[in-house]
Order: structure tokens, then sequence, then C-alpha cells
């Protein structure tokens, strides 16, 4: 289609994302019963509230920091690489002049703009920075009960 000019701005997946895509495909076929679709999620970084957010944000600015399912994610060096291009990701980051109010993206991300391949969930896994904890929600940290990272 590129060559027939009937689209632009494509680009190439990586080598080791069609590699691994053979690979599970390959094994889906033959151990479909076995293979399971999303990856269990062991989440062992930060956890942080919107103040410790929105400090992260500020501390360089025009940093592309999104959230999805949750966690905290900065596509800043990604910003280059992704197929929808940066304005996308832009479009969906969080921005300073916000007034303390996050746009959720995981919307987006899980399909209301387009199906992600694994490849795409796994690079997204790798840039998370933390686990974003809301003003209902209470973290465990040993003997501890912690809400928004104050001692209860």
């Amino acid at each position: 289609l590129h060559q027939l000019r009937l689209v632009s701005g494509l680009r190439r997946a990586k080598d080791s994302d069609l590699k691994e895509a053979i690979k599970y495909m390959r094994l889906k076929t033959h151990f479909a019963d076995l293979v399971k679709e999303e990856e269990p999620d062991h989440w062992m970084g930060d956890v942080w509230n919107e103040a410790q957010l929105f400090t992260y944000i500020q501390a360089v600015p025009g940093k592309c920091v999104m959230e999805i399912d949750g966690f905290v994610i900065d596509a800043t060096n990604y910003l280059g690489e992704h197929p929808g291009g940066p304005r996308l990701l832009r479009k969906y980051s969080i921005s300073l002049n916000s007034a303390g109010k996050t746009l959720d993206a995981s919307w987006a991300f899980a399909g209301g703009l387009n199906n992600h391949s694994r490849a795409a969930k796994g690079q997204m896994r790798s840039l998370r920075v933390a686990k974003m904890l809301r003003d209902s929600e209470q973290i465990y940290h040993g003997s501890r009960i912690s809400t928004n990272n104050q001692d209860i």
C-alpha cells in the first residue's frame, strides 16, 4: 500500500517484536489451551498519588506522561517510535494545566482507537514508572496501611 502511495507514514515493526509474535502464534496454534492471552501483572515498583504524579511531570518540561490501566506511563522516549506518531500520544498525555484532573487513556489503548498487539502491550508495560493510588484506595506496607502515602 505504501508503494502504491495509498498510505503514508507507516513504520516497520521491530524484528524482535516480529519474532516474538511468530513464536507466540506457533505456540498458540499447537497449544491453544496452554497459552494465556495476557501476562500476569505483578507490579513491584512505586505507588504514587496525584501530587507525586504532578511533581514527576513538573521535573522535566515536555514529558509525555499518561495513565493507562491505573499505571503511570512515561512515553517520552517512545514518542519517535510510536506508529501513530507523537501527536497521538501527546493528545492523551497528562497536562500540568489539567487543574488536578488526570485523563485516563486506558480506553484508547484497549481498543477505543486501536486494538494493540501483544508487542505493543509489552512495550507499554516497559514504560511504566508507577502505579496510581486514588484517594479512596489503600495500600499495605508490611503491617501498616497507608492512604496516599500517609500511615494510618
